[in-house]
């Protein structure tokens, strides 16, 4: 379970001539529920990426702490995996190399790595790829390669910085319904960070809005029942299990997928600032 107790997060001020250090996050305090899938929404510049990066231990808070299962973060932490928006693969490493990078860094040796990089890309549906090169993926493969090279490490947290916003309308709503399909076949814990309303009520079984005012801080929750069956884990999933899963589609245009929101849209506004006056 991740928890932020009253975290605040703040940078060295940007022009030479200032003084001091300029907040991002202030007083945010959140419980994400272990398993399933959370999303932090909320606009531009309100510090979503800063707390993304606090809960991975890439970011120091300034004040507050993050804690895993009640131990308080302090640097990387092991079994806690990143995908980061523009998916941050290494153009002159192939697809295997690419996944096995974690595992590399590690000390694994080679045969080893590639005893447990292979398994994983034929779960991804990857294992054809093994030798391409990123430049020539797709944006959703590219995408696949990203949650690869997270999965090698078996984490049980993976935190999603803006993981769809370089996708196509369609291609992004397949790479949701994957994102749930793999979170449905491993035991994690997924934080999603996101722009899109849509796309936290979509996936995520809590969606936490961040405030757009400066500093940043969470400002409300909404828990969503409705998505904790397609988004649990099931090691051994049944048919009619699968079948809620794929008919999840039709909730897109539910009446109760459109209340959240619009009161999930609601409480954005009634925070602070939106992106160019509406959040979508």
């Amino acid at each position: 379970m991740v928890e932020l107790r009253e975290l605040a997060i703040d940078y060295p001020a940007g022009s030479a001539n200032a003084r001091g250090r300029v907040p991002a996050v202030a007083g945010a305090s959140a419980l994400f529920p272990a398993g399933g899938v959370s999303a932090i929404v909320g606009p531009s510049g309100c510090g979503k990426t800063s707390v993304a990066h606090a809960i991975a231990g890439l970011l120091a808070p300034s004040s507050g702490q993050v804690l895993v299962d009640g131990e308080p973060v302090r640097g990387v932490r092991g079994r806690t995996a990143v995908i980061f928006q523009d998916f941050g693969l290494l153009p002159w490493r192939t697809v295997e190399g690419n996944a096995a990078l974690p595992l590399e860094v590690a000390g694994v040796g080679r045969s080893a790595r590639r005893e447990r990089v292979r398994p994983v890309l034929e779960e991804l549906g990857l294992s054809g790829f093994g030798r391409f090169y990123p430049s020539s993926l797709s944006g959703g493969m590219k995408q696949r390669v990203a949650i690869a090279r997270a999965l090698v490490s078996e984490p049980d947290i993976l935190v999603m910085d803006e993981p769809f916003s370089s996708l196509d309308a369609l291609t992004r709503e397949a790479a949701q319904e994957f994102l749930l399909e793999v979170r449905r076949k491993r035991p994690l814990s997924i934080i999603v960070i996101t722009h899109s309303i849509e796309e936290a009520v979509y996936l995520a079984q809590s969606v936490f809005v961040m405030s757009g005012k400066n500093p940043g801080t969470i400002s409300g929750r909404f828990d969503i029942p409705e998505n904790e069956a397609a988004s649990r884990f099931a090691a051994r999933p049944d048919p009619d299990e699968r079948a809620d899963s794929e008919g999840r589609a039709d909730f897109r245009s539910a009446p109760r997928y459109l209340e959240l929101c619009a009161a999930i849209r609601t409480a954005l506004r009634g925070s602070g600032r939106t992106d160019d006056g509406a959040v979508a």
